[in-house]
């Protein structure tokens, strides 16, 4: 009775083991389909790309700004050039300079070239007020912006004010950020150097959601009027009227020549970074042929359906993975089955 118990189990674990083999040969005759080439009905978003003389160079660049960041993925891994209906190779390469590049340590010289996501006005605090011996000598500046979603911060700038004169002060800044649907801000305290206007700052990076932006500059005047040896109270209590938040400036690269105009498309979450075997020929920056990028729209002939589902279209590496998993289960329920006959028979 023990061993016809144990061939009853046998024969319920051989249909078991039938069940996920034949599940296995659907599952891969389903991935070849679904593994098709991307199309670009797919993406919610496009921005038509314009190069000017695509048969004066061979390479063209066009400077990605805070609106591609704001409606792609993170990371852009789902970014995707096309001409007409195929799918045109690219790279896309950051701004940085040589020395902080070694060092690891970007400098209030960094000589990179940064884009401007966004630029706020200082107005003075609401409600400061000061008297006394203590009047002009301490001011509060105050601007709030709002972040897009998944734009990084890497620099803010100050713009001087006009006919600013050069200011004896000590500038502390304060720069929070509140993102949508959360309680507590991240808040980065700094110090901007006497006779700067920039300062190195990483925010941003994993601002999943846009944020409120809140830059408070603290300014302290400690240098006394050389002919009465007080504070001067006529000294403007900032030279900045502005400051912007900066980002590196991150160009695609593509080959420049082609029969039709390129258009960037996006707004796909179901696909994985573009993996290219592309190698563009040595040009240097001056010689690149920059390509202008026209107005993000709606993509007319978007499907949503075509992107929807458990299983993700462009993703063979996913679908190995199932199938190595399912191997490995079967193989495990084999071990067991037939240490259980090999007990049941002793």
């Amino acid at each position: 009775m023990r061993v016809r118990s144990s061939r009853g189990k046998i024969r319920r674990y051989a249909w078991q083991i039938a069940v996920i083999a034949a599940s296995a040969s659907s599952l891969t005759l389903s991935a070849e389909s679904v593994t098709a080439g991307i199309e670009p009905s797919t993406f919610r978003w496009l921005r038509p790309l314009k190069i000017l003389s695509p048969a004066h160079n061979p390479v063209a660049c066009v400077v990605l700004d805070a609106e591609i960041f704001a409606h792609a993925t993170p990371a852009l891994r789902d970014l995707r050039l096309f001409r007409g209906a195929t799918e045109v190779p690219y790279a896309v390469e950051e701004s940085y300079d040589e020395q902080s590049l070694l060092s690891g340590v970007t400098k209030t010289t960094d000589r990179s070239f940064y884009e401007t996501s966004v630029v706020g006005t200082l107005l003075p605090q609401p409600g400061e007020a000061a008297s006394g011996s203590e009047a002009g000598k301490h001011s509060t500046l105050t601007t709030q912006m709002l972040l897009l979603p998944h734009v990084p911060v890497e620099r803010i700038v100050f713009t001087p004010a006009p006919h600013a004169t050069q200011s004896h002060a000590r500038y502390a800044v304060i720069v929070s950020a509140l993102p949508e649907g959360a309680s507590v801000p991240e808040n980065v305290r700094l110090t901007l150097p006497e006779g700067e206007t920039s300062i190195p700052v990483t925010l941003g990076a994993n601002l999943q959601r846009a944020a409120r932006v809140t830059v408070t500059v603290y300014i302290q005047r400690d240098v006394p009027d050389h002919a009465t040896g007080n504070l001067s109270h006529s000294e403007p209590p900032s030279q900045f009227q502005s400051v912007s938040l900066q980002m590196r400036r991150r160009s695609l690269c593509f080959p420049a020549q082609g029969e039709e105009q390129p258009t960037l498309y996006l707004g796909n979450e179901n696909i994985s970074a573009s993996k290219y075997h592309l190698s563009l020929p040595p040009v240097v920056d001056s010689e690149r042929e920059r390509a202008t990028m026209g107005p993000l729209v709606a993509n007319p002939v978007y499907h949503p359906s075509q992107e929807q589902g458990f299983f993700i279209r462009d993703t063979p590496a996913r679908w190995w993975t199932y199938l190595l998993t399912l191997f490995f289960l079967i193989s495990l329920l084999s071990i067991r089955m037939f240490f259980r006959y090999r007990h049941s028979k002793r």
